[in-house]
């Protein structure tokens, strides 16, 4: 598998405003004990499945090879390899982020992340 160049963290706005500095990552990440991130083309997916519930979330924008160091890329229950990051998350790598929220009980993603024109 060919490794992209970007991956994306997704936060739900309550755990973004309320994050701490370093990020050690969600409940969720700190149970499975790795900071999740999603491909672009896995974020439609990943906010299906797991952010369903929230209104609004922010997408984190990272380059990989921010990260490299400490990120492994395995497989999850559906089949699919996922970027797990083993480390406290440095927010200042952040090169770019959206805050989107649902709209007809879904999240439209913005054009740079593959969602719909206009």
């Amino acid at each position: 598998m060919t490794s992209p160049d970007l991956i994306y963290k997704i936060f739900k706005m309550a755990e973004w405003r309320e994050r701490e500095i370093p990020y050690k990552g969600s409940p969720d990440d700190l149970r499975d004990g790795f900071i999740h991130f999603s491909t672009a083309a896995q974020l439609p997916g990943t906010l299906a499945r797991i952010f369903s519930g929230e209104n609004d979330v922010l997408i984190a924008e990272f380059k990989v090879a921010d990260l490299s160091d400490a990120l492994k890329w395995e497989e999850a229950s559906n089949g699919e390899n996922y970027p797990h990051l083993y480390r406290p998350l440095n927010l200042e790598n952040m090169t770019r982020s959206w805050r989107i929220a649902q709209r007809s009980g879904a999240f439209v993603l913005p054009e740079e992340l593959g969602g719909p024109l206009g």
